[in-house]
């Protein structure tokens, strides 16, 4: 095999060093302007009612709003179908000459399996009435 040291470290380093200091920067800036939305606005409810009560506040602030049901069932039926149809695809073409390929399609074909699954029960359960 023909190995370009070069190119071998680019890949490592971009892969090892890059890759991760990218992804903590991008979840403490994320963190941080959630950060200061809620100072923003804890702010103005005091500027405009100072008598505010902010442990109340920063209660209804740290409750997360949920998602309908509906939405989160059509959710798991997009991510079912895209990691299905992505899975029949790899497996597809890795059956002619890279069982890697093969490998990572039928992975992705369980997934999307699994999602389908998830979304058909869910619906099920939902006109039964089992979930909010």
């Amino acid at each position: 095999m023909d190995f370009d040291l070069f190119a071998l470290i680019i890949i490592v380093l971009g892969v090892c060093v890059a890759l991760p200091v990218l992804i903590v920067w991008i979840i403490a800036m994320y963190k941080n302007r959630g950060l200061e939305a809620k100072v923003r606005l804890i702010s103005t409810a005091i500027e405009k009612k100072p008598d505010v009560n902010i442990d109340e506040l920063l209660a209804d602030l740290k409750s997360k709003p949920q998602l309908p049901v509906g939405r989160m069932l059509l959710n798991r039926l997009l991510a079912g179908s895209i990691c299905t149809l992505a899975g029949i695809a790899a497996a597809y073409m890795g059956s002619f000459d890279e069982p890697a390929l093969q490998l990572l399609g039928l992975l992705c074909l369980s997934i999307g399996i699994g999602f389908l699954i998830n979304y058909f029960v869910g619906k099920a359960a939902f006109k039964k009435g089992e979930l909010n």
